[in-house]
């Protein structure tokens, strides 16, 4: 058996007791034990309502052209002025693959695409929807509706 194929049958063999995992939580056969520990509801992390929303700002090269970082140092600012640092975070992004829709920014948990924004449209898209709940439809972009047209005139 050559080198690599030596290597190969360790890694493969190093995987396969990985995914077995260890003894714990295994009878003494090594037969894995299924406990049912039934505890309190706790909010978690996860949980939609006390998540906080992250907002996404491009600062690729097509973005930046178009001004992106006046639109993040207002969202700061607009964040900050209505409080809602514990609620929104915000990060930016190298890209988020609409340049030709430059300057893009993107809401999270529901996944809103904002594009062709100014600094000044930021305050509205602020109080609607990072504090309000509603997209503001008037800047929003949705990357499948010209796939989901296309479909339809195809059929």
């Amino acid at each position: 058996m050559g080198r690599e194929a030596q290597a190969s049958k360790k890694r493969d063999s190093r995987r396969r007791k990985k995914r077995q995992g260890s003894s714990r939580g295994r009878d003494s056969a090594g037969e894995a034990r299924s406990e049912l520990v039934e505890s309190e509801p706790t909010a978690s992390a996860w949980d939609e309502e006390n998540r906080p929303r992250r907002v996404f700002v491009c600062i690729g090269p097509s973005c930046s052209d178009q001004k992106s970082r006046g639109i993040l140092t207002e969202l700061k600012k607009q964040i900050e002025r209505q409080e809602l640092e514990d609620r929104v975070h915000v990060y930016t992004a190298t890209c988020l693959s609409h340049c030709l829709r430059a300057p893009v920014m993107q809401v999270y948990p529901e996944g809103t695409f904002y594009c062709n924004i100014l600094p000044r449209d930021v305050r509205t898209i602020v109080s609607e929807h990072l504090e309000g709940g509603q997209a503001v439809e008037h800047f929003t972009y949705d990357p499948f509706a010209a796939v989901r047209w296309n479909d339809e005139i195809d059929s």
